[in-house]
Formats: structure tokens, sequence, C-alpha cells
């Protein structure tokens, strides 16, 4: 991030919030995990969608052409809708309409630094 300090820390927290109001909205009784570490309940879990969405988001990558990366573009539909994103609609949807919030509110974090 560029910027002073206090910018820095002022769009942090407002991300970190954003983040945390997801995860709390998330947990509704249908994607609570009885029990946590049992692989069969795994894929309920709205971290991981997150965290997928960080990978995927990033592992478009291309050495050779220096093109692709972490540049956001989960938040539209035809690439959350992509086969290989299948099952992170509901995450990329929560986390687009947190987005668009905190536009709202004035915090300057680009989709990509959010999904990161």
């Amino acid at each position: 991030m560029y910027g002073d300090g206090k910018a820095q820390t002022a769009i942090y927290k407002c991300a970190s919030d954003a983040i945390k109001n997801i995860l709390a909205t998330k947990r509704t009784p249908d994607l609570v995990d009885p029990d946590p570490a049992s692989p069969a309940n795994a894929y309920v879990r709205f971290e991981g969608i997150l965290l997928r969405a960080a990978f995927h988001d990033a592992g478009t990558w291309d050495c050779e052409s220096e093109e692709g990366g972490a540049n956001g573009s989960l938040r539209f539909p035809e690439e959350y809708g992509h086969e290989n994103n299948r099952g992170m609609a509901t995450g990329m949807e929560a986390l687009n309409k947190e987005w668009e919030a905190m536009k709202a509110a004035g915090c300057g974090v680009s989709f990509a630094d959010l999904t990161q």
C-alpha cells in the first residue's frame, strides 16, 4: 500500500472490518461446522472460500508474458462462474457487496487488495 502510515492504517482497518463483517454474516446455522476438524464438513467453511479466492485471483500470473495475477477480476460473475472457480459465487457476491459498501463509505481499498 502507498501513502502515509495513518492512511495505510485506516485502509487496513476498513478492509479488516469488512472481512470480519462478512465472516460474521456468513456464520449462519447452515454454515457452522459441527466438527471443524472433520474433512466432511470443511466445504461449508466460508473462510475457505476467501482463501481460495485469494489464490485463484493471484494464480493467473504468467511469468513469461508478465500478465495476469491478483487483479480483482473475481468480482465479475463471468470470472467466479468459470468452471475452475466453481463454488465461489456466494463468497464473491458477499465480498463484492461489502466492497461496494466500503467504497461508498470512502474506504479506498481495491477489490484486488481486499481479495488478497
